[in-house]
């Protein structure tokens, strides 16, 4: 229970305790989804940053908004799309950001195949708003929303297609497999990984 309550505390202690009884071998598969992340602000060259991700090797853009108003982020956005092969995806990350004004607005501007989500446009808690812009057609991705299998279940309910789980989140890795494999009960899409975490933490996400 204290670890559900604190589990940014927790998760390290649990994650070692854990690896040392369950896990097997260290390999880990080469083959991931790896993504750069850009940020719509007033001094960022989005499309020359956006190209250096793919000439990095990059395929899959995550582009953070909500910083500087709807008009410079879908300008910003229309900027990137513009400027990229149309095989490369574009993830949204508005960070709670958003109405539903905005998130409905962002979305007929720019949300074509090219664009797989909107992550996390409202604060969390907000199921009603995350109804309504779903009944729009958005697709949408939880992030800081989701923290218990009520969570998913809840977020299911409300139409979203995909959710954000991270170990340092859930506290162990035992739980978060519990966590991952609900999700998919539900029909929800996974994305995995934290992305800001050390190299020991990106090791055990990738195991």
């Amino acid at each position: 229970r204290e670890a559900r309550r604190r589990p940014f505390v927790w998760s390290g202690l649990l994650t070692a305790l854990e690896h040392l009884r369950f896990f097997r071998g260290d390999s880990v598969p080469a083959a991931r989804r790896l993504v750069s992340g850009l940020s719509v602000t007033p001094r960022a060259r989005l499309a020359e940053e956006a190209l250096s991700g793919l000439r990095a090797g990059r395929r899959t853009l995550k582009v953070k908004v909500g910083m500087c108003g709807l008009a410079a982020d879908i300008r910003g956005l229309r900027e990137i799309l513009a400027a990229v092969p149309r095989g490369v995806k574009i993830r949204i990350d508005a960070n709670q950001a958003y109405g539903l004004r905005e998130a409905v607005g962002l979305w007929e501007a720019v949300g074509g195949a090219q664009v797989e989500f909107l992550e996390q446009p409202f604060a969390k808690g907000r199921w009603d708003l995350t109804r309504r812009l779903a009944r729009s057609g958005a697709r949408i991705l939880l992030d800081e929303s989701i923290w218990s299998e009520r969570d998913l279940e809840r977020a299911a309910e409300a139409g979203v297609g995909q959710v954000k789980l991270k170990l340092f989140k859930l506290a162990s890795p035992r739980r978060s497999v519990r966590m991952i494999e609900r999700a998919r009960r539900l029909g929800l899409g996974v994305i995995w990984g934290n992305g800001f975490s050390g190299e020991i933490g990106n090791w055990h996400e990738l195991l």
